[in-house]
């Protein structure tokens, strides 16, 4: 609904909360390319493998009387038996400190890093990112510039770190402003890589008990490594979001933006100069400028004991190395359900559509969904199951990459292990 009120981080007991995980997994993939093309210019495939996976990950906040720190880590390890180029380690690592400064003013700084070799997941799984100011919950992937779908399976590094400043001027009324800095490198040569930073700000005031009315703008740079080529974004758009009822939320936002492109273009050259130089076309920078919408919204719903969400986004993203700066619709819902005594369900499908804002590939889009189980089997221990499938198209290219991927195994939860720093 809002940012709640700043002065929220005191009362806190001086001890560190940590909760650990691991889970070990078997598992059968399909669609297993590799990041190279044959002699006639098709992606190599190598079709379907068992596997297993090890995945460890710790969760944890400290609380001072001003304080929060707060961090997130998860690693895995992949062996597959028919294709071990694609064995790999995926970690992703992110730490956020807020500090209360005055009654009325919060500062947040936070940091992340990672690596992966399969840019994608099933049901969303591959988010990585800063999270600003709430460590229980998933990071947005926009804000490192790290994409959602990867056209290869191959290995890309990233690190972002940023800061915000919020300042709570009533009851009502508040401000926030911030930036961030990114980078992406790959292990492909072949690979558009990436240096941004953004900044960002808005005001949010709450009309009423149940609804909040904002405006935010924010101005983000793309500087392209391995590739000629900038981007320059201003964003603007209005918020609004609305508890419906008890269990029903609804947010809204639409605006529209400037794109300022840098890039280089192929031209057909004078007949003269042709004959001179001995080929027909070249190369030569172009400046151009788009205007266009972004609109956003989101519906959730909370049961006793299971949630559901809708959401729905249309933006401008950095891209994924091949697609550069490019507008994206991305559609999502999910479901979750802790209605059994021992047995645990969630879902999610996702829907992503990217059209490049100044190169003459067409478009590039994706589905994924997933589904995971779980049923203790003791108080730490639990039997665990994950499915989903993946696939993409590129407009005009009629042979599209399916995959589907099934894993069970066991997955060990304890409960949180306080420690005390005294």
């Amino acid at each position: 609904m809002s940012r709640g009120p700043v002065g929220n981080l005191s009362g806190s007991s001086d001890l560190l909360v940590l909760q650990p995980s691991l889970q070990l997994l078997g598992s059968y993939e399909s669609g297993l390319y590799l990041p190279s093309v044959d002699s006639l210019g098709h992606q190599v495939g190598s079709g379907g493998s068992f596997g297993a996976t090890a995945t460890a990950g710790v969760n944890g906040y400290h609380r001072w009387k001003r304080t929060v720190l707060g961090l997130n880590y998860s690693g895995s390890f992949r062996h597959y038996t028919r294709n071990p180029y694609l064995d790999g380690i995926d970690q992703t690592v992110s730490l956020n400190i807020q500090h209360q400064t005055s009654a009325r003013t919060t500062v947040g700084v936070s940091g992340a890093g990672g690596t992966y070799s399969r840019g994608y997941g099933f049901g969303g799984g591959e988010g990585f990112a800063l999270n600003y100011g709430d460590f229980s919950q998933g990071v947005d992937p926009t804000l490192a510039a790290v994409p959602r779908f990867d056209l290869l399976d191959t290995r890309t590094y990233y690190a972002a770190g940023g800061a915000d400043l919020i300042h709570q001027k009533s009851a009502r009324l508040s401000f926030r402003a911030g930036g961030t800095a990114f980078a992406v490198r790959r292990r492909v040569k072949g690979l558009v890589e990436m240096n941004g930073y953004s900044a960002r700000g808005d005001i949010m005031y709450r009309v009423g008990r149940r609804s909040t009315l904002g405006i935010d703008y924010s101005f983000s740079a793309y500087r392209f490594v391995r590739g000629f080529g900038s981007s320059d974004i201003h964003m603007a758009a209005l918020n609004y979001s609305v508890q419906i009822d008890r269990n029903w939320t609804l947010a809204l936002r639409g605006g529209g933006y400037r794109l300022e492109n840098l890039r280089a273009v192929r031209v057909e050259l004078d007949p003269a100069v042709a004959a001179i130089l001995g080929q027909t076309g070249g190369i030569e920078a172009f400046y151009g400028i788009n205007y266009g919408s972004i609109y956003g919204a989101g519906l959730s719903r909370n049961f006793r004991r299971a949630g559901l969400t809708f959401r729905f986004d249309r933006g401008i993203i950095p891209g994924n190395g091949i697609f550069l700066t490019s507008r994206q619709d991305a559609v999502s819902a999910g479901f979750g359900y802790r209605g059994w005594r021992r047995w645990s369900l969630s879902f999610e499908a996702a829907y992503s559509r990217m059209a490049t804002t100044f190169q003459d590939f067409g478009s590039y889009q994706g589905y994924t969904a997933g589904v995971s189980t779980a049923y203790r089997v003791s108080r730490y221990v639990h039997l665990v199951a994950h499915s989903g499938w993946r696939t993409y198209q590129l407009q005009g290219n009629s042979k599209g990459r399916d995959s589907y991927f099934t894993s069970v195994g066991l997955g060990f939860t304890p409960r949180d292990l306080p420690l005390s720093l005294r």
